[in-house]
């Protein structure tokens, strides 16, 4: 199970947004004019539980469990909200109020939590 999840990590990892907005692996990030939600997309090879991994790694990073449900995960943390939603073997990431290259940040940083 380590290294289904550890595949499933570096395929979020891997389809990060560059800082220029172009996607990684997956799809190109969300936003809107005037939204201020941004996030991305990417679908795994296989299921791997993490929603139950991103909370951890995120309550080690000092981030507060909002809310969790079977197909997402909210957490507050000092730089602002970031989510994790799993439906099948897609996962999306998405920050509200701040920039995709800090949600990026907050996301790494998250995910390399002890």
């Amino acid at each position: 199970m380590k290294r289904v999840l550890a595949a499933a990590v570096a395929a979020l990892v891997g389809s990060l947004p560059a800082c220029g907005g172009e996607g990684g692996g997956g799809a190109a990030p969300k936003s809107a004019p005037g939204d201020d939600v941004v996030g991305w997309q990417t679908d795994l090879e296989k299921d791997a539980p993490l929603l139950e991994y991103f909370a951890r790694k995120a309550e080690a990073y000092g981030c507060k469990t909002v809310k969790s449900t079977d197909e997402g995960v909210a957490e507050q943390c000092h730089e602002g909200p970031i989510i994790m939603l799993k439906k099948g073997l897609r996962v999306t990431v998405g920050c509200k109020a701040m920039s995709l290259e800090d949600c990026r940040g907050l996301f790494q940083r998250i995910t390399e939590a002890p």
